[in-house]
């Protein structure tokens, strides 16, 4: 293993710069990057997004992407002010309804328009995470769904319904059988 790329995971942890941690705890002879990313949603994404590039640049033949999310061990009211001032001007925006999941919303309908993608094919990618998570004791929902399911849901943020924006587990206040 040559790079680590990890998910941010503070605030909502004690530990600090896990990676770094890990690699000396491990006394692992990194010669590449050691990283952590942080991307509102999309963390885990962007931290293999970042061993991929490593290794693409040649700056690691090996290269270990992890995405943790700690989300749920935060008060959801807190969370969303403290996610809401990172990512924009709370007094401005949510007045005219922007949220991060209303950005995530609009970037999904601009690409649904720039490439010509369906809803029901948007839709798939929610039956495919729940066919993983099924097969995976500790994830927060399990149970299959079926693409009529996830088009059925009710609407969240145009063109995302209920199954299709990320879930708070946890102290959220909702109960774990709505999603």
């Amino acid at each position: 293993m040559d790079a680590l790329c990890f998910a941010q995971c503070r605030p909502y942890t004690l530990q600090k710069y896990f990676p770094t941690f890990l690699a000396n705890y491990l006394r692992l002879p990194l010669r590449g990057t050691i990283v952590e990313v942080m991307g509102n949603g999309m963390t885990g994404g962007l931290a293999f997004d970042e061993a991929v590039n490593v290794v693409a640049m040649g700056r690691a033949d090996v290269a270990l992407a992890l995405g943790v999310n700690m989300e749920s061990q935060a008060n959801a009211a807190e969370h969303a002010m403290s996610t809401m001032r990172a990512t924009g001007d709370v007094d401005f925006h949510t007045m005219f309804g922007f949220t991060p999941i209303a950005w995530y919303a609009m970037d999904a309908a601009r690409y649904m328009h720039d490439y010509g993608v369906t809803r029901a094919e948007l839709a798939s990618v929610a039956v495919k995470d729940r066919a993983h998570a099924a097969l995976n004791p500790i994830a927060q929902f399990r149970k299959p769904l079926s693409l009529e399911e996830v088009l059925a849901a009710r609407p969240i943020v145009e063109p995302l319904g209920l199954f299709e924006v990320p879930p708070r587990g946890g102290r959220s206040g909702l109960p774990r059988a709505v999603h």
